[in-house]
């Protein structure tokens, strides 16, 4: 998979205030793992407060309303600390073939995309981060169930997909640049591990907190035995 990256046109005021809406909650990530590096000039938070949400897209077919599209969004807002502040990272999009007509489902996924990113835009977010993985076989994100003829994009396909709508959101002005993990952070080779936004559920966060508790146990299995007096 691949984190993509878009940066917004500036904008000069972002709500912070406003009554969460239905579906949405807030919560705070703890950073325990990372804490536990050493890092002597670098104090990094303990949590980064957030707002979750859940964007779905329905239809109705034959007068019933149906699921069509699911997204997991986190929203960091203007008094979330550093790496995070004023970020959003879409975690997981999920969808069932079932919108009709068939020809214009990209471009509605598309548009609810773009609208989203236009949204958080506005509201002066900075930044926002999708990852682009597909599922593997068998496997769901967010509806359980998907129809047997439904294929699922490979990796390659997928990226594609993203960059496809984002090219449009730039042309659109909604979105100022694309670029990706690598480019923005692993490129200079006098970053560390802590420049890295800290984003509920993310890839690289799970990578990690495994490495840091590897090198813990490593460290607590090479410490001498102290034998009793």
């Amino acid at each position: 998979g691949e984190r993509m990256l878009k940066r917004y046109r500036a904008q000069p005021e972002m709500s912070q205030k406003s009554a969460p809406g239905r579906g949405t909650s807030k919560r705070k990530r703890s950073s325990r793992g990372l804490q536990a590096l050493e890092l002597p000039h670098n104090e990094y938070p303990a949590e980064f407060p957030c707002r979750s949400k859940c964007i779905m897209l329905f239809q109705r077919t034959h007068g019933i309303d149906v699921i069509i599209l699911a997204m997991f969004v986190y929203e960091y807002g203007d008094l979330c600390p550093e790496p995070n502040r004023r970020r959003v990272y879409i975690s997981y999009l999920d969808s069932v073939n079932y919108f009709t007509p068939r020809r214009f489902r990209t471009n509605i996924y598309h548009e609810l995309l773009k609208a989203y990113l236009d949204f958080v835009r506005r509201r002066g977010f900075i930044a926002a981060h999708i990852w682009a993985c597909p599922p593997l076989k068998g496997d769901d994100y967010i509806l359980y169930c998907h129809p047997p003829e439904q294929k699922v994009p490979k990796d390659e396909r997928l990226r594609k997909w993203y960059m496809s709508m984002l090219q449009d959101a730039e042309k659109e002005g909604i979105v100022k640049s694309v670029t990706n993990i690598y480019d923005e952070y692993l490129k200079n080779t006098d970053n560390i591990a802590t420049v890295l936004p800290y984003f509920e559920g993310d890839y690289w966060v799970g990578e990690i907190e495994s490495l840091i508790e590897t090198i813990e146990e490593e460290d607590a299995e090479d410490e001498p035995e102290v034998e009793p007096a």
